[in-house]
């Protein structure tokens, strides 16, 4: 096996893009070993990095079947030849693309990609202060293969690495919700002993009848096991980001447009069960987007105001496309509009610009 890699760890500099990206040297490993200096501290330097405040996150946010088809109907309008699965991918490459090329991701500290995109994009977004990583759900990579894995994002210049584990509300006891915190809490590891960030997301689903409470007690439950198998499987927490489901109600619930549950309810509801549970040496939380593009907007706007241990900014999920899409309608002429909408949208979600009583389009 090589000897560890003497290279300095990576700096952000943006001024400075066109300098190769230095990487250590020494392969991957999964066994019961301490972390290698060089590694850990790039990890630590990732994850600070995404974690600035007032930065998001950028996934690769597919459109929803509701939005695929409007978009399906223009291009029937249009006399496309093109079958509905062939326009729901070409549609969702272009979602991205037109997401990741606009001023917006000015917005952003983090863009996650696909694998065969990293390379020369993962440069390119660098260059901009932008780092680039992946997603997978815990569970679909083996772990013996995992390490394999991650040490080849690393090498094709990914900086971190989402775990996403997915728990149903009512669905799990306890013993389930540990067994799915352990693998995570190991995936982690794995991602960090090969010189990434992990970004944490107990993906807490909301697609179900439970009211605020239900899920606040649901997402303390999550929460207080993940932090206890990281904790359990050495995970170094300065080398982690989480991103949590704002605590809501179900999608289905018959509390869901109940007037006493308001986005500030939300908010209160959520920062709580955050400061239960997270432990201060958490560089960032991102919030995950809420029912709707207006009241997730309101969600960031009113747990920004709060003083935390840790960083509070936003990761863009679907509830907040709305209106790109509203613009966009699929249509290449409507691309710049459609960035430009993004573009207030970020603004908003990140601080930089007041929401007050504006509303989205």
């Amino acid at each position: 096996m090589p000897l560890p890699s003497t290279d300095p760890p990576l700096r952000f500099d943006q001024n400075s893009s066109s300098e190769p990206c230095r990487r250590p040297t020494t392969l991957p490993f999964t066994g019961n070993l301490r972390l290698r200096l060089p590694l850990q501290e790039e990890a630590i330097l990732h994850a600070a990095h995404i974690g600035r405040p007032g930065f998001g996150i950028l996934p690769r946010v597919p459109a929803k079947p509701a939005e695929l088809a409007m978009i399906y109907l223009e291009k029937l309008n249009q006399g496309t030849t093109l079958h509905f699965k062939d326009i729901i991918s070409k549609t969702n490459s272009d979602l991205h693309e037109l997401l990741s090329s606009s001023n917006a991701i000015q917005f952003f500290s983090a863009i996650t990609l696909s694998e065969e995109d990293l390379g020369e994009k993962s440069s390119h977004f660098m260059g901009q202060g932008v780092l680039s990583g992946i997603e997978i759900t815990v569970g679909e990579i083996p772990l013996d293969l995992l390490a394999l894995f991650c040490y080849r994002c690393h090498a094709a210049g990914a900086c971190f690495v989402t775990c996403r584990a997915v728990f149903r509300i009512g669905e799990a006891a306890n013993d389930s919700i540990q067994e799915i915190a352990r693998e995570l809490a190991a995936c982690a590891l794995t991602v960090q002993r090969n010189g990434l960030a992990a970004i944490l997301h107990p993906d807490i689903t909301i697609d179900q009848t439970h009211n605020i409470q239900k899920c606040y007690e649901n997402t303390q439950t999550v929460l207080e096991l993940c932090y206890a198998a990281l904790k359990e499987h050495n995970v170094f927490l300065g080398g982690t980001l989480l991103i949590i489901n704002p605590v809501c109600p179900g999608s289905t619930s018959l509390h869901l447009h109940d007037n006493d549950v308001t986005a500030q309810l939300i908010s209160a509801h959520t920062f709580s069960v955050l400061i239960r549970n997270v432990p201060k040496e958490v560089p960032s939380v991102f919030i995950s987007s809420g029912r709707s593009e207006q009241e997730s907007l309101i969600i960031y706007s009113d747990i920004s105001k709060i003083t935390a241990p840790w960083s509070i900014s936003f990761y863009f999920g679907h509830a907040l496309l709305g209106s790109t899409l509203r613009a966009w309608k699929g249509k290449e002429e409507n691309m710049v509009a459609a960035q430009d909408v993004f573009s207030g949208v970020c603004s908003l979600c990140s601080g930089k610009q007041d929401l007050g009583l504006r509303m989205i389009p």
